[in-house]
């Protein structure tokens, strides 16, 4: 007889009880824990198949313990429920080894049914036996997988996780008979999935059964008025301003007297933050067009506000080796984001910008992925900018750009310039020929932004005391403006450069 035992880090809430309660009503071996320490001796003794983990359980555990319990579990099929509807955290557990992330719009009979698929194949020694095939979208794009699927005639589930979104893609003997992304539903959430092209998927194979098929049309026609859609997704994009920007619905209550329509209603009642498109999209009742549509006649009625985001900021990807779950703990104590605050005169701000200035090679991008450590938002980035959101403290965030200079680098804080409280010089010491030119920029920007900033040498031996005064001669800098080593990898250097920063008038 097949295997099914499944072992649940409960999250000691109602919803997981339900679970509990219709697990029990099965065929399955259950057992329960409700803490790290007692799951991973259950795991370490008990021939577990599947193990589900609610996210409600871990918010609070050590990140070494987790990674540990995830390498404990590494030989059984490890699922996450009911997480938040954050792509960028789904992709966080993925990269950890997670077999699936479920997140909180699966009702506990979804899950039931889930586990039930998952266990199908559990062959009488306990080995797993599934067959599936996962990897890069920027690798693999999902219009090529869905040919390719087609013409192997495979039966399964295409899921596909982004940092803007995640979908499944159901196939059975090659043909797509139903799609899901957020919201969307059939056709139209194939059109919308198919206008991402950075992200992780993963192919599960089924057996072919008999199904009534909810999309009548054939993959390769799919695919031809995909590419209309697409073509009309990105005209509407762009009267909207592009992906780099984000809206919210203002004079919602003028909106509320005038428009009857229950669904409007309910469409412009969620958009009172700022949301990407892409957000807006995935909890929109209306399809993918029509939402654009829908926000175009916002804006051309004076009731959209935007919001500007970094220049390249559509075309950043998640650093998912760094990603962030909010599990570490913080760089800053509560004491020094204090004082940081007073430093960027941002005490009575609920958010700001901080720049971190440098070449390609100075280790910005690292500097920031410790500056995050602790934060929920993973670190973005291409090869030119880096983006994260980290967050100081429960009303307090500052979203960091880490940004090359090069001749767009004006131009980019230009754009910028609005919400920024302050930012970090750093100065490579293996690139003396750049020296003079990251001077010059330096002081171009201390006196266009008057603004709190510090400044940091990286890439030098904390021996080599002699170079550091040479750069810092090389600096046309104020005699009482600190310049600091800085081992971008290591924690005490990166707080230290982050707390001197101050005002050029101190």
């Amino acid at each position: 007889m097949a295997l099914k035992n499944i072992l649940i880090l409960s999250g000691q809430d109602g919803y997981t009880d339900k679970l509990i309660g219709l697990l029990k009503t099965g065929d399955f071996d259950l057992r329960i824990s409700d803490n790290l320490a007692d799951a991973a001796v259950k795991i370490a003794s008990f021939p577990v198949s599947l193990f589900l983990i609610n996210y409600n359980s871990i918010l609070k555990a050590e990140r070494s313990n987790l990674i540990a319990l995830f390498r404990d579990a590494r030989k059984t099929k490890l699922v996450l429920y009911h997480v938040p509807a954050d792509a960028t955290r789904r992709l966080a557990f993925y990269r950890m080894g997670a077999y699936r992330v479920l997140d909180d719009q699966y009702e506990s009979t979804d899950i039931v049914y889930f586990c039930r698929n998952a266990l199908v194949e559990v062959a009488s020694d306990g080995e797993l036996k599934e067959s599936s095939f996962s990897g890069s979208l920027q690798d693999f794009n999902l219009a090529g997988l869905i040919n390719n699927f087609g013409k192997e005639k495979r039966s399964g589930v295409l899921r596909v996780q982004t940092p803007v979104g995640s979908g499944k893609i159901y196939f059975n003997n090659g043909h797509i008979y139903h799609a899901v992304a957020g919201y969307q539903k059939g056709e139209d959430a194939v059109f919308y999935m198919l206008t991402w092209n950075k992200g992780w998927f993963s192919m599960r194979t089924l057996p072919m059964k008999s199904i009534r098929n909810r999309i009548q049309l054939s993959n390769i026609c799919l695919l031809l008025h995909a590419e209309q859609v697409r073509s009309e997704f990105f005209a509407r994009l762009q009267e909207l301003g592009g992906l780099n920007n984000q809206i919210r619905v203002i004079h919602q209550g003028d909106l509320f007297q005038i428009e009857k329509d229950p669904v409007f209603k309910d469409f412009i009642e969620k958009m009172n933050e700022f949301r990407g498109i892409y957000a807006v999209i995935g909890f929109s009742p209306y399809k993918m067009l029509a939402t654009l549509d829908q926000l175009i006649q916002l804006k051309n009625s004076n009731n959209l506000e935007f919001r500007e985001v970094a220049g390249e900021i559509g075309d950043l990807y998640v650093d998912e080796a760094y990603e962030g779950i909010g599990l570490a703990e913080r760089l800053l104590t509560s004491t020094e984001v204090t004082e940081l605050r007073t430093k960027l005169n941002a005490q009575e701000l609920f958010s700001g910008k901080l720049l971190i200035l440098g070449t390609k090679n100075c280790g910005k991008t690292d500097f920031i992925r410790l500056f995050n450590q602790g934060s929920r938002s993973g670190v973005r980035t291409n090869q030119d900018l880096d983006f994260t959101k980290v967050e100081l403290d429960k009303d307090f965030y500052l979203q960091v750009f880490g940004i090359g200079m090069d001749k767009k680098l004006t131009g980019i804080i230009k754009k910028l310039s609005e919400g920024l409280l302050g930012y970090i010089f750093l100065i490579n010491a293996e690139e003396p020929e750049v020296l003079e030119y990251s001077n010059y920029l330096m002081n171009y920007l201390v006196k266009t932004y008057n603004v709190p900033w510090a400044c940091a040498v990286t890439n030098l031996d904390k021996k080599n005391i002699d170079q550091l005064r040479k750069i810092r001669s090389s600096l046309t800098i104020p005699p009482n403006r600190d310049v600091l080593m800085c081992d971008v990898t290591n924690k005490d250097d990166v707080r230290k450069v982050i707390m001197s920063l101050r005002g050029s008038e101190e």
